[in-house]
C-alpha cells in the first residue's frame, strides 16, 4: 500500500518495509526500501519539504497574540490519550512552515505588537525560561537551551514516522526539530493524524494531535512504525530520544491502538537488539513477527546504544537481524 503523497519518514505496511528517516552532519536523507524485504536494496531519497498538496497561511496571519502565547510551546498530556486542540498548532499544521517561517509570517501580520523584529522571537520570554525551577509542572516541555520554551512545529522532524491507514490517513509518529543548540530543539511524543480526504485544511477533523504522559510514551524519534495487517496495531520499535532515556540491552517497544490511538508499552524479552535508532522494520509474510535490520548507508548507519566508558555510553553501528514475535512478546536474534 503506497501513501499517495510520497514520504521519507516511515510507512510500514503489507508487503512494504518500513521507511525510517536518519541524519547525516546536516540532516538531510532518508531511506526507503520498496518490495519484498531486501537488506541490500536501500536506495537515498530527499526529504519534502511538505507532505501536502496545498498550504494554507490564513489560519496563521490570522492567529491572535494571545492564542500563540497560549500554545506555541510543545506539552505532554495529562491522559492516554489526550486530544490537544491547539489554535497555533493547526495554524502550523495547514501553513506546513518551520519555527522561523511562522516568526516571519507573524510579524508580517502586524498583530503582534512585541515582536517588532524576527530576533524578538529567540529572546527570552519572561517566566518561561527553562531553568526555572518547577517547569515540568507547567505541563509543557522544555529544551536544552536557556533562551526559551521550544516552538511547536510539524514541519521537518528528523526521524518521523509516517503510516498510512487503510481508510486512507496517515499517522505520524514523534520526531525531532533541528539539534540541541538551537533554541526549537525538541524531541516529541505526539502522534499526528491527517485525513487526507477532507476538503479543506481547516477543517477540525483533517488534523488531530494526540499527547500522552511522558512515563506512557516518552519523547520518541529515529524509531520505525509497522502496521499490523487486519489488526488496528501499529508497533512503534526503537528510539534514539534524550541521552537520559536510553538504556543499553533494552529495547523499546510500543503498541498504538488505531482505533483510539492509546498508546501501550510492550513487554518483551529474549535476545533484544539493543537501544537501537535509524534502523529498518517489516511485517513478516505470516505476520506473525515484525523482522528488524540495520545497515551503514553512505558514511553513517543505523545506530544502537550501547554501555561504554562514558556515563551516557557509545553509539555503535547496528548490524544484524532480529525477530520480534507479537504473539509472545519474544526477541530472536537470526543467523
Amino acid at each position: 500500500m503506497t501513501p499517495p503523497i510520497e514520504d521519507t519518514r516511515s510507512n510500514a505496511s503489507e508487503d512494504k518495509d518500513s521507511i525510517t528517516s536518519e541524519e547525516s552532519s546536516d540532516h538531510e536523507g532518508s531511506t526507503y526500501s520498496d518490495g519484498p524485504y531486501d537488506p541490500e536494496d536501500t536506495i537515498v531519497l530527499e526529504m519534502p519539504d511538505s507532505i501536502l498538496e496545498r498550504i494554507d497561511l490564513e489560519p496563521l496571519k490570522n492567529l491572535t497574540e494571545q492564542e500563540y502565547a497560549d500554545g506555541h510551546a510543545p506539552r505532554f498530556g495529562k491522559s492516554n490519550p489526550e486530544i490537544v486542540d491547539v489554535p497555533f498548532w493547526s495554524a502550523m499544521f495547514a501553513a506546513q512552515v518551520d519555527p522561523y517561517g511562522a516568526y516571519v509570517i507573524l510579524q508580517e501580520s502586524h498583530k503582534f505588537p512585541n515582536y517588532n523584529d524576527v530576533d524578538d522571537f529567540w529572546k527570552p520570554e519572561p517566566g518561561n525560561s527553562t531553568e526555572k525551577e518547577g517547569a515540568e509542572d507547567q505541563e509543557q516541555v522544555s529544551c536544552t537551551c536557556p533562551r526559551r520554551l521550544p516552538t511547536w512545529t510539524f514541519t521537518k522532524r528528523f526521524g518521523q514516522t509516517m503510516t498510512q491507514l487503510p481508510d486512507g490517513r496517515l499517522v505520524f509518529i514523534g520526531g525531532e526539530y533541528d539539534d540541541y543548540y538551537d533554541p526549537d530543539f525538541h524531541v516529541y511524543n505526539d502522534v499526528c493524524v491527517y485525513d487526507a480526504n477532507t476538503t479543506a485544511l481547516s477543517d477540525a477533523n483533517a488534523f488531530v494531535v494526540y499527547c500522552y504522559p511522558r512515563d506512557v510514551f516518552p519523547p520518541t524519534d529515529s524509531h520505525t512504525a509497522t502496521l499490523v495487517p487486519g489488526t488496528s496495531d501499529i508497533y512503534v520499535i526503537g528510539c534514539m530520544g534524550y541521552p537520559d532515556q536510553r538504556r543499553p540491552g533494552e529495547t523499546p517497544v510500543y503498541r498504538l491502538d488505531t482505533r483510539d490511538f492509546s498508546m501501550h508499552p510492550v513487554e518483551t524479552s529474549g535476545e533484544k537488539p539493543g537501544w537501537i535508532s535509524r534502523h529498518c522494520a517489516c511485517v513478516v509474510e505470516d505476520g506473525t513477527a515484525i523482522r528488524v535490520w540495520g545497515k551503514k548507508r553512505r558514511s553513517f548507519g543505523s545506530q544502537v546504544y550501547v554501555e561504554g566508558d562514558e556515563k551516557q555510553g557509545d553509539i555503535v553501528d547496528f548490524e544484524g537481524e532480529y525477530l520480534l514475535h507479537l504473539e509472545t512478546g519474544r526477541w530472536s536474534r537470526q543467523a
